[in-house]
């Protein structure tokens, strides 16, 4: 799972990839990145979890 040129929002605050300039708001950008790769994994376990229910009810 690679973040490509994603723009995320948090506690008001808006960062891209290309706006980063200093080492705090690198810190704060890795930080959102966790985060949504975090919840992706999430979603994506939340789904094949279904998808597996799914599959042994047929």
């Amino acid at each position: 799972f690679i973040i490509q040129n994603i723009t995320i929002e948090n506690k008001q605050i808006v960062f891209t990839q290309g706006q980063v300039s200093n080492l705090r708001d690198q810190c704060n950008l890795l930080k959102q990145n966790l985060s949504l790769m975090y919840l992706h994994h999430q979603f994506y376990s939340n789904f094949l979890n279904i998808e597996e229910k799914i599959y042994h009810q047929i």
